[in-house]
């Protein structure tokens, strides 16, 4: 089961971004499974930032290493499936 982000609990400074995110992702071509765990992983951020008290300016490359290093597992993406004999 998939959450489209007008159902998923997306709250926080990056909240308003969730339905562009959603539809940038789709026509990039990720798979609905991959791009919903992408959605949540962003939903997850926007939580951190709501709770530390900062916004989306305030993301610097060494805020996100903290954000990441909270994620433990990392989350799972499914690749799209290559057609046989075509190499990465």
């Amino acid at each position: 089961m998939f959450d489209h982000p007008s159902v998923m609990r997306f709250s926080g400074p990056l909240a308003v971004h969730a339905p562009g995110l959603w539809a940038t992702l789709l026509q990039q071509g990720y798979k609905d499974r991959s791009a919903n765990e992408l959605l949540r992983v962003a939903a997850h951020l926007s939580r951190w930032l709501k709770a530390t008290r900062l916004q989306a300016r305030d993301l610097t490359e060494d805020r996100l290493g903290e954000f990441v290093a909270l994620r433990d597992p990392p989350p799972r993406l499914h690749a799209a499936r290559r057609p046989s004999g075509t190499r990465t």
